[in-house]
């Protein structure tokens, strides 16, 4: 008898297997994804090299590259430092050279800096490195972006760093066409997103709406600062707000939002002590970078 029924039961026992497993997986789509899978998909990135070419002949190329801890903006340059030091001797012989550095983040990361994302505080941490106390801090700009294509070792980003270069008036032409400050600031009242005007500042103002409009492929980079008053999250939040009304000032005297980059900083870098409130005047501004 017991001969008998045994492969019933293992029959009834498979089918009872299959059944929950095709309802559980097929059905309601709940099971989890076979390790095997997350694996493979793991393996399908590139580990990116260290290469950086311009068409006027420089090419710079490291056997390692640049890394950061997840969720860090600190750069490890130890593979890359000779030819960061060849960067940087670039710049300083091209002056009419710019250099976009722009700073990878994945969505899981988290951003403990000060900076809008994580991506532009990784790029301006790289942009500190390489001009040293004595570069040009005009010759290279910053930017952010988001990216789920990355490439992480353990706990370790490689590489995350994009160079984008183009070609820029003289430092000197600009002023003297403008006959400004290549950094126009405006300032705001308090909790305010409208600017204060003044003689001075208007006369300014003018001049760089005739310069733009000479000159429409100049770029002009917006960065929004707040006080100290209020939480992190509002400051950056009104700094970005800040920025967006002076864009839409400038638009709405006839120059395209494409010359327009917003960089909120909220409270960050203060240019007057938050303690009194002749410095937190200091504070509220936006700054107009050439």
């Amino acid at each position: 008898m017991q001969k008998n029924t045994l492969p019933w039961l293992i029959a009834l026992t498979a089918w009872i297997a299959g059944s929950t497993y095709w309802h559980v997986c097929k059905i309601k789509e709940v099971c989890d994804e076979p390790l095997v899978k997350s694996a493979s998909s793991a393996n399908t990135l590139t580990k990116p090299s260290f290469d950086i070419h311009n068409s006027d002949g420089l090419s710079l190329r490291a056997s390692g590259n640049i890394k950061f801890p997840q969720s860090s903006e600190t750069p490890n340059v130890l593979e890359v430092q000779p030819q960061l030091e060849q960067l940087k001797d670039y710049l300083a012989k091209n002056p009419s050279l710019q250099m976009l550095l722009i700073g990878r983040y994945a969505s899981d990361e988290r951003n403990n800096t000060s900076f809008a994302n994580l991506g532009i505080a990784r790029a301006e941490a790289l942009k500190s490195i390489i001009l040293g106390e004595k570069g040009n801090p005009q010759s290279i700009v910053t930017d952010g972006l988001l990216s789920d294509s990355l490439y992480f070792q353990a706990d370790t980003l490689i590489g995350g760093i994009d160079v984008i270069f183009k070609r820029v008036a003289s430092q000197s032409t600009t002023t003297s066409n403008l006959d400004i400050s290549p950094e126009l600031t405006l300032y705001f009242p308090y909790a305010k997103t409208d600017f204060s005007h003044s003689e001075e500042i208007d006369e300014k103002i003018e001049k760089a709406i005739t310069y733009l409009k000479a000159h429409p492929n100049q770029q002009v980079t917006l960065t929004g600062y707040t006080d100290n008053k209020g939480s992190d999250e509002l400051n950056l939040k009104l700094s970005e707000r800040r920025a967006q009304n002076v864009k839409d000032f400038f638009v709405r005297k006839g120059l395209s939002p494409d010359q327009f980059k917003i960089v909120p900083q909220g409270k960050a870098n203060p240019q007057g002590n938050n303690d009194t409130e002749e410095g937190r005047q200091e504070n509220r501004r936006v700054v107009l970078s050439f």
